[in-house]
């Protein structure tokens, strides 16, 4: 599946990523970011 990052309140689209799970691709993103998933989560929504 095709996931999405995206800044809350906002429909931009930051990175795009092809992961098997929704979790394997907040690993992703954290780590493209160099943020920690809470604070990702904090910031950003993942959709897909």
């Amino acid at each position: 599946m095709i996931f999405k990052l995206h800044i809350k309140k906002s429909e931009e689209t930051k990175i795009r990523v092809d992961a098997d799970t929704k979790d394997s691709a907040i690993e992703y993103f954290s780590a493209m970011m160099h943020l920690c998933k809470r604070d990702l989560l904090r910031l950003y929504k993942v959709n897909r």
